[in-house]
């Protein structure tokens, strides 16, 4: 009688295309069971099982993303990058926990934020006949309500390593769509008093001219020239309760949320030397506070 076939005397191949359907926590936990088994995982020759984990969790395909986003000029650099699978997904799952759990050590705070930021900075380009992204939905899904986003400002510097979190917290916050009202939303009692404070906290920051200086270049910027994302918060927060209101609700408002982030987003037609929309006309709107 022959003997039965054990599992690690299965052709690698096999066995690859098996954990490919798995979660990565579950192929994680097996290679717990042997050095074998871990080497298996950890170890591969190839990067074919980490990138089936990392499409089928699901999220875009980079190099797809990144071949359209050189065609269309969006990247810095004229030639694709190298992609690490294992260690892109892996980061991302940890990222992922700590939105809903905020881990203990700072450093790990601020991987999970600069996770997040990165994915966000790689976004598929825009597309009328393939709108969809995966990455939106994830971002959108994972980082709504995240514990990890919902600190109060801080009142140190950007340049210090606390100030540094609170700029990368308020950088995802602008790119949410939960962060702002709806303006076709009916909001409950305690909805519509958040975001009356909330605008009211922003009004004060906006509208107080201490905060633009000739070392912020009397804008949202840092004094070593980077954007200062606490402040763009604010004068999102602002424009966009402005926005909201009648009359004004009846302008062409841009669109909110993580796809407003994706290359050729803006609406409008532009040239792809210009898919941001900055050349040509502009429709100016002046907002005064009420006081």
């Amino acid at each position: 009688m022959a003997s039965p076939l054990l599992l690690m005397e299965m052709p690698i191949e096999v066995l690859q295309r098996v954990f490919a359907y798995c979660h990565p926590r579950e192929a994680s936990m097996f290679s717990q069971a042997s050095r074998a088994a871990y080497n298996l995982i950890y170890f591969p020759d190839d990067q074919y099982l980490w990138r089936q984990l990392y499409l089928n969790y699901p999220f875009d395909h980079p190099e797809v993303a990144e071949h359209r986003r050189l065609e269309q000029k969006v990247n810095f650099s004229s030639e694709p990058q190298p992609i690490n699978y294992s260690e892109r997904l892996i980061g991302l799952i940890k990222a992922e926990k700590a939105a809903s759990n905020p881990p203990p050590t700072t450093e790990e705070e601020t991987d999970a934020l600069n996770a997040f930021i990165s994915l966000a900075q790689e976004l598929p380009v825009y597309s009328d006949t393939d709108c969809l992204s995966l990455n939106v939905d994830w971002l959108e899904k994972t980082l709504e309500n995240a514990p990890l986003l919902t600190q109060p400002h801080s009142t140190h510097s950007p340049n210090d390593d606390q100030g540094e979190r609170e700029s990368l917290r308020a950088r995802l916050r602008c790119y949410l769509r939960s962060s702002f009202k709806d303006t076709e939303a009916t909001l409950s009692k305690t909805q519509e008093e958040f975001f009356v404070t909330k605008r009211n906290r922003s009004r004060c920051f906006v509208y107080d001219l201490r905060n633009y200086t000739s070392e912020s270049r009397w804008g949202p910027f840092t004094p070593d020239n980077r954007v200062n994302w606490v402040h763009v918060e604010h004068l999102m927060n602002v424009v966009w309760m402005n926005l909201c209101e009648y009359p004004l609700r009846t302008l062409l408002r841009p669109r909110i949320g993580v796809s407003a982030v994706r290359p050729h987003s803006a609406t409008g037609n532009y040239l792809t030397d210009d898919w941001a929309g900055v050349e040509g006309d502009h429709h100016s709107c002046c907002i005064f506070s009420p006081i």
